[in-house]
């Protein structure tokens, strides 16, 4: 769903970053919210024209 490989989540996860997570008897998932929280939280523009453009629409 983000598009970030399993290992790269997990260097994240150990780092305190990445999506919030819970664990699951011994597996780690995160919620659909949280990874959707975490994307909106980091997205990136490919011009700076493009990032005022999107805070204008939110407001």
């Amino acid at each position: 769903m983000v598009g970030l490989a399993k290992t790269t989540l997990e260097h994240m996860r150990l780092k305190g970053g990445g999506p919030k997570f819970v664990h699951v008897g011994g597996a780690v998932r995160y919620r659909l919210s949280e990874v959707h929280n975490w994307i909106n939280e980091h997205e990136s523009y490919a011009s700076t024209s493009d990032a005022t453009m999107k805070k204008k629409m939110s407001s």
